[in-house]
């Protein structure tokens, strides 16, 4: 009892961390993984392709991953605060940047996109359009018999108010200086490889599906990415410019825009321009450009989308109206294949439709969605609402109370090494993952196949080809950054802060009594050599598990490093199986909550509160692949609640409450117990319950 009363005193003036570990004669330099290439068996990560530049040190250093997590929800936080975003003009540029181009590819920084077009004072909006044409390889036919082209010699043009030709000529400008850099490129690209892959109509397959598409690894191969992420990161600032400065010229008149639509074909995809009318348009193919001014719209097929070869930079700015975007089977609302597109909608409540990528969707490119502000709905089934796959997709939304729906692959989901994310800054908001199987069949075995395996809500996940064809992908970073709100995510198996085979799946909260309910490997866990997460920064909240109700919650299987943190408000935990704090074969799992009255609720007769499981391998060496015997790797289960008046509550198999005398205020206890025959195998579980405490990789912001 003399040890136990020292060691609860001992966080008063150090790391709570620190003293479980050092207790367990360990220290946080042994917490992660450094995979070795004689580990036989052990998919090597040397030759996994597509694992992103932070993996390896992060899988080392699990500790680490808030700091790479928070920063993320800073660049949220003041990017698209009030007062930053509404006296910058380059937020859209920084977001892509420190979202993603940053942690897919290095060489960049976050100085300028170097913007500069020369735009003419006499003919600004033909003379960009000649020059569109001119680049492209067509020239102007109204120029003829030795005359000049004058302001009525495109036909239309003259429905163009004045006042407005010249901003839409710099944005034209600017989005011809992102196509030259597209065409570096690609100008060594597999040609034939680049079309199958753009021209196919699931794009939720690549970089997951049983079936190997060689025609992903042969673009792979020979796109340069600096230079289309160059491309990207220009379309994206050229973009919130034109909005500025065409949301100020409409402030400075006062009036509604006049009812027009002007169109102009060019080589690589149509110029559409509409005035303050409440317009239907529908579009076959993606336009180069498409400008709404006003208006309560209807905008079918795909639009911000910039997909090889045809039309492989696009934006669509929507400056006002509450406007429906409806894309039924096309990809669409800011896509990029092999390419970039990128949607703005500035005012208005919007209702977002979409299919099977869309809304935030990137593939070798950038697929962007932004909204500025309106409570808006997002509908869409698979591969959207910010989904990397090899690739970057963002769907930032800024101001509202929004309600985002899809059955799977999305609300931030990174894959074969892309970037997804889902960035929600104001409001109280809704994100839901469909998790029945009866309304749309993605069935997980982890649940009788009743419970949907959806892949979402800060998912990061690759491709095992170790059962199969051997061809192998690391996963990418899914992130859902939520900044403040009283929010609800409502989702199936395998999201809120999932990782899976060489990913890393992110959810950061940063305020809010929020709801998050789920059912299996879900909020902060993962599987198979792999990072999930999930940090809530503030707020009274509830984690609900449902149906099979486990595998959460700081849950690591097979070699994960798996982290939930919670750090302040009096939050409701309740689970069955294998939750709060589990390590299996070999993981690190970590569930810290440091302040807060807290309840939580488990089955008593399975792991939970700080545990690690025992099997024969860690005794006994594996005559094959002995890389799991505890002299090459260590588990650790880890429970910590600092504060609070804590209730902790088991569940015998009727449902009704079971004595406890283990976990409760001010106790530790492990797990495996020292008498214990399991124990001392590298397998350390550890919990602790005590008034004082922190984690000092959790206190730098």
């Amino acid at each position: 009892m003399l040890v136990l009363l020292v060691l609860i005193a001992v966080p008063l003036g150090g790391d709570t961390l620190d003293s479980l570990l050092a207790l367990a004669g360990h220290s946080k330099s042994d917490l992660g993984y450094r995979p070795k290439g004689y580990w036989l068996r052990y998919p090597n990560p040397k030759l996994i392709p597509y694992k992103l530049p932070a993996f390896d040190d992060l899988f080392a250093e699990p500790l680490m991953v808030y700091e790479y997590a928070r920063t993320m929800g800073n660049v949220a936080d003041d990017y698209l605060s009030d007062s930053l975003f509404n006296s910058t003009d380059f937020a859209l540029h920084r977001l892509v940047y420190f979202l993603g181009v940053d942690r897919k590819i290095t060489g960049f920084r976050n100085y300028s996109t170097n913007l500069s077009p020369r735009i003419s004072e006499r003919a600004p909006l033909q003379d960009a359009l000649r020059r569109v044409r001119e680049m492209t390889g067509a020239g102007m036919n109204d120029i003829s018999f030795g005359g000049s082209y004058g302001s009525d010699s495109i036909i239309g043009l003259e429905k163009v108010p004045h006042e407005y030709r010249r901003a839409i000529a710099k944005l034209i400008l600017n989005i011809l200086d992102a196509y030259s850099w597209w065409l570096i490129a690609v100008r060594h690209i597999d040609c034939g490889a680049a079309a199958k892959l753009a021209s196919s109509r699931d794009p939720s397959k690549y970089g997951q599906d049983s079936e190997f598409y060689p025609e992903f690894d042969d673009v792979a191969s020979t796109i340069d990415e600096h230079s289309l992420y160059y491309s990207a990161m220009k379309l994206a600032d050229a973009a919130q410019k034109a909005a500025v400065d065409i949301d100020s010229i409409l402030k400075s008149h006062r009036h509604r825009p006049p009812n027009f639509i002007f169109r102009y074909d060019t080589p690589i995809g149509e110029v559409v321009v509409t005035g303050g009318g409440d317009d239907v348009l529908e579009f076959r193919t993606p336009p180069l450009l498409y400008l709404d001014l006003g208006g309560n719209d209807e905008v079918h097929g795909p639009i911000a989308v910039g997909r090889y070869p045809s039309v492989p930079v696009s934006v669509a700015i929507d400056m006002g109206g509450d406007d429906t975007y409806y894309a039924d089977s096309a990809v669409s609302q800011g896509v990029g294949i092999i390419g970039n597109g990128v949607l703005v909608d500035w005012h208005g409540n919007d209702r977002y439709l979409g299919a099977n990528g869309a809304q935030g969707f990137g593939m070798f490119g950038l697929g962007l969605l932004f909204d500025n502000e309106g409570n808006d709905e997002y509908q869409a089934e698979l591969a959207a609402q910010g989904v990397g796959t090899n690739g970057i997709g963002i769907l930032a939304d800024r101001h509202g109370d929004d309600k985002f729906y899809i059955y799977g692959q999305g609300q931030g989901a990174g894959l074969a090494g892309g970037i997804g994310a889902l960035v929600n800054r104001y409001g109280n908001d809704s994100y839901t993952a469909e998790p029945y199987s009866s309304v749309f069949d993605l069935g997980d075995y982890h649940s009788k196949h009743k419970i949907n395996a959806n892949g979402a809500q800060g998912y990061g996940g690759g491709r095992r080809g170790d059962g199969s064809d051997g061809h192998s992908y690391a996963g990418g970073l899914g992130a859902l950054i939520d900044v403040e709100g009283d929010d609800r995510y409502y989702s199936g198996n395998w999201t809120l802060g999932i990782g899976y085979w060489y990913g890393i799946g992110i959810v950061w909260d940063g305020a809010g009594d929020d709801l998050y309910r789920s059912c299996y490997f879900t909020q902060g866990s993962g599987a198979h050599y792999a990072i999930g997460a999930l940090f809530d920064e503030d707020g009274d909240d509830r984690h609900e598990l449902f149906e099979t109700a486990g595998a959460a919650l700081g849950f690591g299987w097979d070699f994960v490093d798996a982290i939930f943190f919670d750090r302040k408000g009096n939050d409701f935990y309740d689970a069955k199986i294998i939750s709060i704090g589990v390590a299996e074969i070999r993981s690190n799992a970590f569930f810290i909550d440091l302040q807060g009255d807290d309840k939580y609720r488990m089955d008593s007769s399975t792991l939970k509160f700080g545990a690690a499981d025992y099997r024969k391998s860690y005794k006994v060496p594996n005559s094959y692949s002995p890389f799991g015997h505890m002299s090459h790797s260590l588990e650790f289960g880890i429970f910590i609640d600092v504060g609070g008046n804590d209730r902790y509550i088991l569940k015998g198999k009727d449902g009704k409450p079971v004595k406890n005398n283990t976990f409760r205020n001010n106790n530790i206890w492990f797990q495996p117990n020292r008498e214990s025959e399991k124990q001392g195998y590298g397998n350390i579980g550890i919990g602790l319950d005590t008034e004082n405490g922190q984690i000092d990789e959790f206190s730098p912001f």
